[in-house]
């Protein structure tokens, strides 16, 4: 394997984990907004309201992505298996 083919399953991997992980990360910073802007509206300063919330929408969102992503990462991970042999013989 070249480092150019290196670089591009390395690539291909950390896109992967930005693609998979996004979604929650993205819906826990708009709770967090949400929840910021509601407690300074009306002055009630819950740390547990916020996390509550944050956790709620984040586990929603590995539920419904889960199994999606578990076939991104098993595809992925078939393909460097494949490659696997050229990576031995230095090919």
């Amino acid at each position: 394997m070249h480092a150019t083919q290196l670089l591009d399953a390395i690539s291909q991997a950390l896109f992967l984990v930005i693609l998979i992980s996004g979604p929650a990360a993205v819906l826990a910073g708009l709770a967090s907004f949400a929840v910021g802007v509601i407690q300074g509206a009306t002055g009630l300063h819950e740390p547990a309201a916020s996390n509550l919330v944050r956790l709620v929408l984040v586990y929603g969102a590995v539920a419904a992505g889960g199994a999606w992503a578990l076939r991104e990462i098993a595809s992925m991970g078939a393909a460097l298996l494949q490659q696997l042999p050229a990576i031995q013989s230095g090919a």
